[in-house]
Order: structure tokens, then C-alpha cells, then sequence
């Protein structure tokens, strides 16, 4: 296939050439990338009948997602807790990943917490002011105070508030974090994470560059010090000319595995066994996908 042609024309919202064959090859490729139903929703002029099925299964995942949102919407407003959907909310539209993240102020935390089990939710604290809440038939819910990698703090929960605003999903006022700030937590997360840049990645930053991310941690106070240099170092690794490649994309392994050593081997913050499965991760993820074209990460289509 030629991916740069490919990736050209969902970057800037185009039908693909004719040349491009669709076939089970090139549904592959934007399932791998999160933009299938994206595609097949709002760019492809004439929809097969596989777009439809991918339309379909999207549409159910989003009606339970919905539903979901919904029941934390009535929760929240009920029992005066604020909440934002964080990286959920699809600024491009697309299917949902299959759970929904949310920042939840620290005060609330605990009490959003207690609030969905007694909804019938089986929740526990897996992290530092993070949570997970399942119950069948709904998504799976996320919340957080913070945004943090690895348990190192990245913005403050006053940073993540004072990049929120207002959506209308389905008639309801929701707060959301923006699109710059969820563009921007994604690309920290291919290098923390250690995950990879999918096409959904690269619309959803493209009307962004180095300097409106830096504002975000330049408001944060984050000025001159590690998290501004991996902000460079992403973009100079990973964004520059990604669109020609073969998406999604990692970075290069000796530069990451460079960068490991100078900025998380010797990082007391993060215990040893971390550090290696940081590292371990990245490797496996990435030779995954080259070897045997599979994606530890996969959208659930399977509903």
C-alpha cells in the first residue's frame, strides 16, 4: 500500500487515491490507527459494506459509551462533583477506545469513588489518585486528580483545569480537557507510555506545533527543564516527517534506548523494576508490530 498517500489524505480529511484498493489490507491499517470509523463515517464517498459494518460496531461502542457518560454526568451533578473527560472525548470524530478516562478533583476523588459502588461498580485504587470502575454493560471508568506517568506528577491538577472546556455530547454539557492538551498527554505517552503514534495521533496534533505545546507546560512551570526537552525530543523523533511513514509509528530503538539511559535508569524517582519494564515494553511492542503486524494496544470492535 502507499501509506503516505494514505496518511496524506486522512490528515487533511480527503478520500484516498483511487489507487488505493480497498481491501481487508487497508481496513487493517486505519483499524490499527484508530480512524476507520472516522473514515468511513465522514470521508469515504462511496461506503462499502465494510464501512458500514465498522460504522455499525462504532456507533454500538459509542452508545455505550454514551450510556455510561450519562449515568456519571447524573452522579456528579446530583452529589456536586466536578469531573472532565480526559482523552476520551474524540475532538476528530471517532469510535471510543473502550473505557473512559476522567479527572476528578483530588477533594472528590475518594468520594467518586464510593459514589459508583454503590451504581453496582466494582472500583479500585490502582495508583496514586487513579482509579478503576467496572460493571457490565457499561464502559470501563478511569478517573484521576492528575496526569502523571509512572507515578512522577507531569501537570497539576491546576494545569489540567485551566485546560478544560465545554462539549455537548448527546444534549448534555460536558467539561472535557482540549484537544491541544489531549494531543499533547498522548505524545508524552509514546515516549512514557511507551506507546506510538497512530494516525488519530497525528490528526489530532496537526494544527499544533512545538511552541502551543510548550505554552501549556510553560504555564505549568515547566520552563528549560526535562519535560521541555522531551517535548523537543518528540517532536524531533517522532512528529517530523511522520506522515510518509508507515503509521502507527515508534520511535527509532537506539535513540530510545539512548534516551532511557540518560533520563529514566538514573531517575530515583522510578523504582528498578519500572525502569525495566519501561524499557522491556517498548522493545516487545515495537517488534510486535514489525514482525507480525500486531498491536498490544488494539480498538475493541469485537461488541
Amino acid at each position: 500500500m502507499k501509506y503516505a498517500k494514505i496518511n496524506e489524505a486522512i490528515i487533511n480529511n480527503m478520500e484516498v487515491p483511487d489507487f488505493v484498493e480497498k481491501n481487508g489490507s487497508f481496513y487493517d491499517y486505519l483499524l490499527k490507527n484508530n480512524v476507520a470509523y472516522y473514515y468511513s463515517k465522514k470521508i469515504s464517498k462511496n461506503q462499502t459494506e465494510r464501512e458500514l459494518e465498522i460504522i455499525a460496531k462504532g456507533d454500538r461502542l459509542n452508545h455505550k459509551f454514551e450510556k455510561t457518560l450519562k449515568l456519571i454526568n447524573q452522579i456528579c451533578n446530583k452529589h456536586n462533583v466536578d469531573f472532565a473527560l480526559h482523552k476520551t472525548y474524540k475532538h476528530v470524530e471517532e469510535a471510543v477506545d473502550g473505557d473512559i478516562d476522567c479527572v476528578i478533583k483530588e477533594k472528590d476523588f475518594h468520594r467518586f469513588l464510593d459514589l459508583l459502588q454503590k451504581e453496582g461498580f466494582k472500583c479500585e485504587e490502582d495508583g496514586l489518585l487513579k482509579g478503576c470502575c467496572e460493571k457490565k454493560g457499561y464502559l470501563k471508568i478511569e478517573p484521576r486528580s492528575t496526569v502523571s506517568f509512572h507515578g512522577l506528577a507531569f501537570l497539576s491538577e491546576d494545569s489540567v483545569w485551566e485546560n478544560t472546556e465545554t462539549v455537548n455530547i448527546s444534549g448534555i454539557e460536558i467539561k472535557t480537557t482540549s484537544q491541544k492538551f489531549d494531543a499533547l498527554c498522548l505524545l508524552f505517552n509514546c515516549l512514557y507510555g511507551p506507546k506510538y503514534m497512530r494516525l488519530y495521533l497525528r490528526l489530532l496534533a496537526k494544527d499544533f506545533s512545538l511552541e502551543d505545546f510548550g505554552e501549556i507546560l510553560g504555564n505549568a512551570g515547566f520552563v528549560d527543564d526535562r519535560f521541555t526537552k522531551d517535548l523537543n525530543f518528540i517532536f524531533e523523533n517522532l512528529v517530523e516527517n511522520s506522515s510518509k511513514k508507515k503509521h502507527p509509528v515508534f520511535f527509532g530503538g537506539f535513540m530510545f534506548l539512548t534516551w532511557w539511559l540518560k533520563r529514566i535508569l538514573f531517575n530515583r524517582i522510578f523504582p528498578l523494576e519500572k525502569k525495566l519494564r519501561h524499557l522491556v515494553f517498548f522493545y516487545y511492542s515495537k517488534y510486535k508490530y514489525m514482525f507480525f503486524n500486531k498491536l498490544h494496544f488494539e480498538h475493541r470492535w469485537d461488541v
